[in-house]
């Protein structure tokens, strides 16, 4: 029977020049991308007395788990904290002894954790689906745990500090917090504007008003140590890079201008602290893709919003140009007839300076040709044939290659 057994040291060693977190998060939830893979084998992972099939991805950096099929991580094992790769004996002691049966969990990886690692003691019995690959991962991974410890001593202060800053910043606990506070000072916002709305000179209401500005002044400075722990940890290009980053950097920004001694109007600070709960949308990752989806499908659609444009503007001045003198109303000037036609695009029926009947009761040719005439090809056309079929087919591409736009997935 043949083991690997891979031991790993403390998470936090005594030694300071060890103290090193990984370049790469411990805890990222979605796999890296295919580029950084150096193994993507199925392999049996024993849970509970029983093996069950988990997809293993080993990069230069972690060792990743996710159920077959799924790029969703479930836990990983970081290589730089790995201290040897070996085959043990099996009269050594080892997590195998209340396996009943032995023989059937030959050609097994053993991966061992201490209680201070990441993986708090672990025990990790993975199981090759096919022998050739025992041999071959034993030496991939001594290559890359020998590799990944010389990168980890190499490592500058700064750079092991950034390495902790990251592991608190993409803690669970610390987005679950950090999601709470933004959603209740949301909450907070909402009741500010039902308790106090447009009556700040109200004095009546300068006691509640006072305390709301203390609650808003503290949200504002936790949001900026938020920021500052981000921003220490993933200085200098992966923060600049990620457009969340800016969005942060923005929403904290104009949180401290409204604390300020500039004389903002209490409408702008109200909408600046609104504002904050787009912050939200970095804290889930779901949501994160919709919003990313979304945004990257705006572009491809501009053509087809140009294609509008311009058939609008078109019966806008054939608009002006036949019924501006008879019915100026909504034809006199083109922004007038650009606007109506656009009430049309967003569902009204007619145009409502333009008859359907004439005085004498008969039908308007002439008016009722050129409001149908748009309606089936501008309203009805351009909406439901044009846009939303484009629409839906970059929304589609775009959600589907959203975690490879690298800007979207550094932080």
């Amino acid at each position: 029977q043949m083991l690997v057994s891979i031991s790993v040291k403390r998470a936090f060693s005594k030694k300071p020049k060890e103290e090193v977190v990984p370049e790469e998060d411990f805890l990222q939830r979605v796999l890296p991308p295919p580029s950084q893979y150096v193994e993507d084998v199925n392999m049996a992972l024993f849970i509970n007395g029983f093996f069950h099939v988990r997809r293993v991805i080993v990069t230069e950096e972690s060792i990743f788990f996710s159920m077959p099929g799924n790029d969703d991580i479930i836990d990983e094992i970081p290589l730089a904290e790995c201290t040897e790769v070996k085959i043990p004996r099996m009269n050594e002691a080892d997590p195998f002894e209340h396996i009943e049966d032995g023989n059937q969990y030959s050609h097994c990886l053993q991966i061992e954790t201490e209680l201070d690692g990441y993986n708090a003691g672990r025990y990790y019995i993975l199981k090759v689906l096919k022998v050739d690959d025992h041999d071959r991962l034993l030496k991939g991974l001594s290559k890359l745990v020998k590799v990944a410890r010389q990168r980890r001593l190499a490592l500058s202060r700064f750079q092991r500090s950034q390495g902790h800053m990251r592991k608190i910043f993409k803690s669970e606990i610390f987005q679950k917090v950090s999601a709470l506070i933004i959603f209740a000072n949301f909450a907070q916002s909402i009741v500010e504007a039902q308790l106090i709305g447009a009556r700040d000179n109200d004095p009546s209401r300068d006691g509640i008003q006072d305390v709301f500005e203390r609650v808003n002044t503290a949200v504002a400075l936790i949001f900026l140590v938020e920021l500052t722990i981000n921003a220490y940890g993933y200085w200098f290009q992966p923060f600049i890079r990620n457009p969340w980053s800016w969005l942060d950097m923005f929403v904290v920004a104009t949180s401290l201008l409204a604390l300020g001694p500039l004389r903002i109007p209490t409408s702008v600070i109200r909408f600046m602290r609104a504002i904050r709960i787009i912050r939200l949308f970095n804290r889930f990752t779901n949501l994160r893709k919709l919003i990313t989806a979304l945004t990257l499908s705006i572009l491809p659609m501009f053509n087809a919003f140009m294609l509008f444009l311009l058939i609008s503007s078109i019966y806008a001045i054939m608009g002006v140009s036949i019924f501006g003198h008879d019915y100026p109303e909504d034809f006199m000037v083109f922004d007038r007839a650009f606007l109506a036609l656009f009430r049309i695009t967003a569902g009204d029926t007619w145009v409502p300076s333009l008859p359907v009947l004439r005085d004498d009761g008969s039908l308007n040719w002439r008016g009722a040709a050129f409001v149908i005439s748009y309606i089936m090809w501008v309203s009805s056309n351009h909406r439901s044939r044009v846009v939303l079929p484009l629409y839906l087919l970059y929304f589609s591409v775009s959600a589907n290659h959203e975690f490879e736009v690298n800007s979207f997935c550094l932080v």
